[in-house]
């Protein structure tokens, strides 16, 4: 009998899978038995207390206690969460994140419920019913190379009238079981793959979402984030990616990692109401040997040249890393090549730089852009406000004044510009990457040459190639321009 017994109150617990009374004089009902995650741990009971049950987020639920056995107005009700404690308790009051309503006031200090009840406050919120706030993605494993498939809180409520104890009622909140988002890496969502999916320094991620019949709210953004405290948001649209032919929800493809290793790489959809789809990956950035090699070409190649010739320029750049162990070369934003020319005529020798750019915010310089939004804080991290995205050629502290030559910055022709300004040309790209045996030509058009001079003028140019993951590389070129000839005297 003892062991028949054992088996029926199992069996009558699988049925109430909610709201499991331990007491037969108190009932726990709970508004939903699912949700998803929260956008943020930073609740508002004032709006939230203010909805109705089927007006509440997707990541909050009601519960409501009920007891007998004594009359309403002398119930009280003390609320508590089963080991271990997930989500948060908040109270079903109208009170502000940081707000506290005062239960006991002594002469000096007042105590009571706050909106967030952590353990301390929980003690003095007595109501019948509560809030519970699903947990925010911070709960995503750090080793996400097995599917996490959401959790349990358990959520207590203990009735009493007076000194006597009513009884108490449980309930069981899931989260994370309904809809869901997969983080892909290079085509792959990292299940099995405890070392994290080898990609180099610009994984390309892609996220999928998966309502499972739940009728979703509207979206707001998707957050991605490196693993490494960079972080940004980008707006839903269908999307591909680099290494897939999947059809994505939103993607991030333009992050790079500063140093090899591993990071769990992550993303949330954030919806309208607050609630949050969540995931993770691990991604392995390779380490690599790379090699650059900058590439000057002249066309016609000659030693010397007659003032007013047309030369065509060419300036690439080669990946000369191994085919094995190596790695494509990536530029971007600001500096990513240089021109250094020294010019001498007589015995008079001068120097100039000139700077070479690719698109990129116009205070943060390593943020690639093609449009101002791109440079706007809620998509750039590291941005500032007011930044704009430089897409032409424009003077060096000028920023808004277009230029093709130094002479378009200096003050004769700009007044506002400052003096010995020079002109920064853009190479119209966000970034460019290079693979293993390739190249990329970034500059290649006719420049003509000028002397004005009657003596010839010897030049040497120094061309320098800054990339993000391999260092520079640097080429010399050494040419002449002849003078222009002296008129012959008339009497």
């Amino acid at each position: 009998m003892g062991s028949a017994r054992r088996f029926l109150f199992v069996l009558l617990l699988l049925e109430v899978p909610f709201a499991a009374p331990l007491g037969a004089a108190v009932r726990l009902a709970a508004t939903r038995a699912e949700t998803l995650y929260a956008a943020d741990a930073m609740p508002d009971c004032s709006k939230l207390s203010k909805l109705a049950d089927d007006g509440l987020p997707l990541h909050v639920v009601r519960l409501r206690a009920e007891a007998d056995g004594a009359p309403a107005d002398q119930i009280v009700y003390h609320w508590s969460m089963r080991a271990p404690a997930v989500g948060l308790l908040v109270a079903d009051l109208d009170l502000g994140p940081t707000a506290q309503g005062a239960a006991v006031a002594g002469l000096c200090a007042e105590f009571g419920d706050a909106c967030i009840l952590t353990p301390d406050k929980l003690a003095f919120y007595t109501r019948p019913t509560i809030l519970w706030v699903a947990p925010t993605c911070d709960i995503l494993p750090k080793t996400p190379f097995r599917p996490f498939r959401g959790g349990i809180s358990r959520v207590v409520v203990e009735a009493r009238a007076g000194a006597r104890r009513l009884g108490k009622a449980s309930a069981k909140i899931g989260f994370g079981h309904t809809a869901s988002i997969t983080l892909y890496a290079d085509g792959d969502d990292g299940v099995g793959d405890r070392g994290g999916i080898p990609s180099d320094i610009n994984p390309q991620f892609g996220a999928l979402v998966s309502p499972n019949g739940q009728t979703l709210p509207a979206p707001n953004k998707f957050d991605f984030g490196t693993g490494t405290g960079e972080s940004s948001s980008v707006d839903p649209g269908s999307c591909t990616t680099g290494g897939s032919n999947r059809v994505f929800d939103a993607c991030k493809t333009d992050f790079l990692y500063q140093s090899a290793g591993r990071f769990v790489a992550s993303v949330a959809e954030k919806f309208m109401d607050g609630s949050a789809l969540c995931d993770s990956v691990g991604v392995r950035i390779l380490s690599a040997t790379i090699i650059p090699r900058l590439v000057v070409e002249l066309t016609p190649r000659r030693p010397t040249y007659t003032s007013g010739d047309s030369v065509n320029l060419r300036v690439r750049l080669l990946n000369a890393s191994p085919r094995v162990g190596g790695s494509g070369i990536l530029l971007i934003g600001g500096g990513v090549l240089t021109c250094e020319e020294g010019a001498s005529v007589r015995e008079v020798a001068q120097t100039k730089k000139t700077s070479f750019d690719l698109q990129h915010c116009s205070d943060t310089t390593t943020q690639g852009c093609t449009r101002d939004a791109d440079c706007n804080p809620l998509f750039c991290q590291g941005c500032g406000e007011g930044e704009t995205c430089l897409t032409q050629s424009h003077c060096s502290a000028t920023l808004s004044r277009p230029c093709q030559h130094d002479s378009d910055c200096a003050q004769a022709s700009c007044p506002t510009c400052k003096e010995d300004e020079t002109c920064i040309q853009v190479l119209e790209t966000p970034a460019i990457v290079v693979p293993v045996g390739g190249s990329v030509d970034l500059i290649n058009k006719p420049v003509p040459v000028r002397n004005v001079f009657p003596e010839a003028a010897r030049l040497q140019d120094v061309w320098t190639v800054q990339t993000f993951n391999a260092g520079s590389d640097d080429t010399k070129v050494h040419y002449r321009i002849r003078g222009q000839p002296v008129p012959a005297r008339t009497r």
